[in-house]
């Protein structure tokens, strides 16, 4: 019969890798050499990415390291690889090392390089070092390997020395990121140095400094920077109007929000003959073409934040008019409208229609039912709901766990708040930061220190137990706000 070879193993690891499958994956590696079919770059870069994904930077080292004691010539992608797990723990440390081991093996830098090195800064804190990159790109800076520079990437290219070039895409990685950070001068400032570099804005970069400033509550610098979209020829994206709905939404501008759906409604309603003059108004902010499921849910959640719940109904039921898909993001944003408003019945009837309508109940949905209850003080309803999330088999983080948690604290029931930590702890659900952040105002709403355990130390980069103590004196649920981002399949 016929033999599988090593292109079609190759194919299998790749689709187990895409599954999850790591188990699988080992173990296919295993057979290929007991069958004589050695693996090839390929098949281990697919094993290695397994490892990546998943976190598993132990395994992943081990195999680079056996890759290179067994002399196979590596290529840059499997460093940008390795590189990768360190970027998503923030590691910058690690991250240099892997390009200091690049440089060593004399292999060139590219822009995935670049832009995971970059990111690892980001995702460490560490916006100006990720700024700093970009420095170094352009400046070409001395070998890694002098004095003074060790642990510093040369990110020159390497046979031409020379610096090279930046490119918008990493630019809205510093953009975004300033942005989450609420720096908006620091925004600006990285749009005025890409016109200085004669780098152009694209309709990304634009979505991220749109971004920025609706989480800042400029509606006017949103605006501003939509028109300048429009004038540098981009149309807005969904990810341009998510942001403009929830900036009026916050701002409480029913007007402008109900222009904008009316607008929308005329648009959707256009001959198709000629869509070309669809969204081209000359003061209008607004295009169909553009509304997806994410778009519309934030027209649903901005219309909630303006109390406009018969607003809000209908923007869903002109979701369905039109033909675009009504999923759980939809259903959570006019859910947590109706919780807002202290109507439980109502909050509850969403979740029904949402089951009537072939949709399952998902986490995010239960969490904010579950934060509905806790807001109106109904304790014994919110441990209802989370008692059927743990039926459901639907509790899969904290974040449930952080809104009992809250609603404990808010009620200044410290007790009752700990106790959900110790829950928390039975039931293998690891604390994230929004944990500590509840846990901390629970202490301040009883006006007691907080200490952070030894088992729950695992801060972000630059971020201490007084951090807690001071900045989160309020509940990090009370803006209750989902700010639009942009999202990186789309760049």
């Amino acid at each position: 019969g016929l033999r599988p070879n090593v292109r079609v193993y190759s194919s299998m690891l790749e689709a187990y890798r895409r599954a999850g499958m790591l188990e699988e994956m080992e173990s296919l590696i295993e057979q290929m050499k007991a069958e004589g079919e050695l693996p090839d770059l390929v098949a281990f870069k697919s094993l290695l990415r397994g490892y990546c994904h998943t976190g598993q930077a132990e395994k992943a080292e081990n195999l680079v390291a056996m890759l290179e004691d067994r002399g196979m010539e590596l290529n840059t992608s499997v460093y940008n690889i390795l590189m990768e797990v360190y970027r998503v723990a923030g590691d910058i440390v690690a991250a240099e090392d892997v390009a200091e081991r690049m440089l060593a093996r004399q292999l060139q830098p590219d822009t995935i390089t670049y832009t995971c090195l970059l990111s690892t800064y980001v995702e460490a804190g560490d916006i100006k070092g990720a700024e700093s990159i970009l420095e170094r790109m352009k400046q070409g800076p001395s070998s890694p390997s002098e004095e003074g520079n060790r642990g510093k990437m040369d990110i020159r290219d390497g046979k031409k020395n020379t610096a090279v070039p930046t490119d918008s895409f990493l630019f809205s990685k510093l953009l975004l990121a300033y942005g989450r950070a609420g720096k908006i001068e620091d925004m600006g400032r990285i749009a005025h140095r890409m016109k200085e570099d004669n780098i152009e804005l694209d309709a990304v970069n634009y979505d991220c400094m749109v971004s920025g400033y609706a989480r800042a509550g400029d509606v006017q610098a949103v605006e501003n920077v939509i028109e300048a979209m429009r004038c540098a020829g981009h149309h807005p994206t969904s990810n341009t109007l998510s942001s403009l709905f929830v900036t009026y939404g916050r701002k409480g501008n029913l007007a402008k929000l109900t222009k904008m759906f009316q607008e929308l409604k005329d648009q959707s309603c256009a001959s198709t003959d000629d869509d070309t003059t669809v969204g081209q108004g000359a003061t209008s902010l607004t295009d169909f073409r553009m509304m997806n499921t994410v778009a519309c849910a934030s027209l649903i959640q901005a219309f909630c934040q303006c109390n406009a719940m018969e607003q809000a109904e209908e923007a869903l039921t002109w979701m369905r008019e039109v033909g675009l898909c009504v999923d759980t993001y939809a259903y959570t944003s006019l859910l947590n409208g109706y919780g807002k408003q202290g109507l439980l019945a109502r909050a509850e009837g969403v979740l029904e229609r949402m089951i009537v309508a072939g949709h399952e109940p998902d986490s995010p949905i239960y969490t904010a039912l579950l934060d509905s209850y806790g807001l109106a003080e109904d304790l014994q309803g919110a441990e209802g709901v989370l008692n059927r999330m743990r039926q459901q088999e639907l509790i899969q983080n904290a974040q449930p766990y952080n809104a009992l948690i809250n609603t404990y604290g808010r009620l200044e029931l410290l007790e009752h708040a700990l106790g959900v930590l110790e829950r928390m702890d039975r039931d293998d659900i690891e604390p994230d930061m929004v944990t500590l952040k509840c846990i901390a105002y629970a202490h301040h709403k009883v006006d007691l220190p907080y200490e952070i355990p030894e088992d729950l130390t695992a801060l972000p980069e630059g971020v201490c137990a007084c951090d807690l103590k001071t900045l989160y004196a309020k509940s990090p649920y009370e803006d209750g706000e989902d700010y639009p981002e942009v999202p990186e399949e789309d760049w």
